[in-house]
This record gives C-alpha cells, structure tokens and sequence, in this order.
C-alpha cells in the first residue's frame, strides 16, 4: 500500500471521526462485572494504550506497536486521531485494526488464534516497555544491566523479600539482571523461569496459609484461593458455571492427604497470580464468547463493531465513571 493511499486513507477516517465521533453505554454491566479481578482494563487498541499511558506518567514517551507505524508514521502529529481518549472513535479503530488481526489466513473473519496472538502481542509489548522504562531510570551505571544496590538504592521497599525474588530472576547468578531476567523481577507472573514460578506459589501460599502450617486445608482454599479461580474462570468463559470448591480442591490434591502443597497449587497458578499474558488470554476466551453473535467461533467486523464496547471498555468505563484505571 503506498503512502499516499494510506495518507488518503486516514484523512478521510479522520474527517469521518470529527464528523460521527460518538460513544455508547451498552454493556457498562460486562465491565462493572470485571472491576472484581486484579486487572481492570485490557487496552484492545495500543493507540489507545498510549493515550492511557500518556495520561497515566504525563510524559513525552509514545508507545505504539510496530506493526501500526504503517497507517500512524504520515500523520504529522499522531494525536490528531483523538482529541481525548474518551472520544475516541471506536468503530473507525476497529475498521483500521481489522486488516492487521485478520492475517492467518486472510478471509475476512478474525478467529481464536488471531484474536489471541494480537492480545498476547501487546502484552508483551507492554512488558518490554515498562521494562525498559525501570530500567533505564534504575541503571546508573549504563550497562544494560541492573545490580541489586542499584535497585534497593532507588526503592523505599526493605531489602529482605526482594532480594530473593531478585536471587531468583538472577538466572545466570551473575549478580545483575540483564533484560530479561529484570522483566522476570518486575513481572514475575509472566515469567517462565521455573525459580520465579516456585516463588509465587510460595508467596501464594504464605498468603492464603493462614494458620501457617505450609499446606492449604480445604477450609483456607475455599476462603480466597477458591474465590479468585472463579472469578477470572467465569470472566474466561462468560459466566459458565464452575465447578464447585470441594471438587476443585480434590481435583488438585494428586497424594489425597486432605491438603494443597505448593506444588499442588501450580495448576491454578496464572488464575491466583495472573499477569499480562494470562489475562490477554481469559481476555480473549471473554471477546470471542460475547461478540460472536452467529456462533461460528470467529469475528466478523459487523461482529466486532455491532459489540465495540467490548474492545474499548476504557473508553466507556472512563466516560461514566471519569477513571482511568492502572494495570
């Protein structure tokens, strides 16, 4: 596509948009609903997410996935698209966005597998970016990497917990965090490294231990641990009924001695603790159930327009409740 068709292209959306900007209150209720898990918002579009994120740090930084700089690089100032987030023209994004989900194979219909590469995409584009953000203003020394004095020195947080949970994304134990291994530290719910996983269940466990025995009775996992698998399955599978605590809880425990161990409780790991990839899956398990009107397991873009509450549930939410919610 050359530049001037594309520049043609977004003028017109862009007049289009000043024209019939327009918002809509339906489907307030799915996301008063979702306020109950630890993530509030999904940003669907990034542009979206850079104005959130703008807002959020007011500073200079613009974050936008690569693979949108294609229809954004003409527009002398990237901002014209909205003047305010709440604003937003959610129909003519969709209309932009559309092409770039509907890619394997491109028949005009957006699955499972597309919807969800798109979500976990921009997970770890958030990622990356508050990675490298915290980073670069803990790093004193410029190396790339970062080295627990130059990251406690900079913290108000006592030194003891993070330094093992910092020893523990230290997987070369070299002694500094490259990269990744730093977006481990900070993001250790998204993390693949087996030394992190075996530090959330304890941390998990500590906090749903209550009578500090090192093992979850059914009493202690039906009181929280149970309530939140819930919760983010029913927002997965729109409210499908879930089984029961007491089956849930047998199901888990492998030596039947009546208790959950750590390692009992790694199944249900992503729904006690989930992070950014998790939830852009429960995320796209919700969109795919509640905008697939006809039921045949894909997304058209009437589909996708006819339910843009859905994608742009910050806009709506921010309109009625005058919030941004953070991450």
């Amino acid at each position: 596509m050359s530049k001037a068709v594309v520049s043609a292209l977004l003028t017109t959306a862009f007049v289009i948009f000043l024209v019939v900007a327009r918002t809509t209150q339906k489907g307030h209720n799915s996301f008063r609903r979702a306020r109950r898990l630890g993530h509030t918002r999904v940003a669907f579009d990034p542009l979206v997410e850079e104005f959130e994120e703008n807002d959020r740090e007011a500073s200079d930084h613009h974050f936008l996935l690569n693979s949108l700089n294609i229809f954004l690089n003409d527009v002398h100032d990237k901002h014209e698209f909205v003047s305010q987030v709440k604003n937003l023209n959610s129909t003519m994004r969709l209309m932009v966005l559309f092409p770039l989900l509907d890619l394997d194979p491109r028949d005009g219909f957006v699955s499972l597998k597309e919807l969800d590469h798109w979500n976990s995409q921009q997970a770890i584009q958030r990622l990356n970016y508050r990675t490298h953000k915290e980073l670069a203003s803990l790093d004193e020394n410029e190396d790339g990497a970062i080295t627990f004095k130059e990251y406690i020195a900079k913290i108000s947080h006592p030194a003891g917990r993070w330094e093992e949970r910092f020893n523990k994304a230290d997987f070369d134990n070299n002694g500094a965090l490259s990269f990744e291994e730093f977006r481990d530290f900070l993001h250790p719910e998204d993390s693949d490294n087996e030394g992190i996983q075996k530090w959330i269940s304890a941390e998990k466990m500590r906090r749903f231990d209550h009578d500090k025995d090192g093992k979850l009775s059914l009493v202690e996992f039906r009181d929280e641990a149970y309530d939140l698998y819930k919760t983010y399955t029913e927002f997965e599978n729109s409210l499908v009924s879930v089984i029961g605590a007491e089956e849930k809880f047998a199901e888990l425990d492998m030596n039947d001695d009546g208790y959950l161990n750590e390692e009992e409780i790694q199944p249900i790991l992503h729904y006690l603790h989930p992070g950014e990839s998790a939830y852009a899956n429960f995320y796209t398990n919700y969109l795919i159930h509640e905008a697939d009107e006809n039921r045949d397991g894909v997304l058209s873009l009437t589909e996708m327009i006819n339910n843009e509450y859905l994608f742009y549930n910050t806009v709506y939410e921010g309109i009625d409740d005058n919030v941004h919610d953070e991450f």
